[in-house]
């Protein structure tokens, strides 16, 4: 009996967390991404944050001309005042607690360098 519930849960744990993984990736989607500029509305803004990675994939080699017809335009600079930062855009609330933001660095020329995920209270 015990032995049938540890192959139960760890079944379940499984599951899970393969269905956490799962929903919590969505590929890129340029109007739902448009459609919540600035995390406004906050319910939108949310959507956001499961299409970073498709995101950050396609921004290789990109100018910032190019990020921006992406993404629209970067949150403003008084956006994380303290963080040096090229291009911030909002992704949203992880589990309703902390904002997340997409740091955007770019080089000398204007390309895209790299990116940050913050977490923000």
């Amino acid at each position: 009996m015990k032995k049938t519930l540890l192959i139960a849960f760890a079944i379940l744990v499984v599951a899970g967390t393969y269905y956490f993984f799962q929903e919590s990736r969505s590929p890129f989607n340029r109007e739902i991404w448009l459609s919540s500029k600035h995390c406004k509305p906050v319910q939108e803004a949310d959507k956001r944050l499961p299409m970073f990675k498709d995101v950050v994939a396609s921004l290789k080699n990109k100018s910032r001309e190019d990020i921006v017809h992406l993404l629209g335009e970067p949150d403003p600079e008084s956006v994380l005042p303290n963080v040096k930062k090229d291009m911030v855009y909002c992704l949203g609330r992880s589990y309703g607690l902390s904002m997340n933001w997409l740091i955007i660095h770019l080089d000398q020329k204007g390309t895209f360098a790299g990116h940050e995920i913050l977490k923000a209270d």
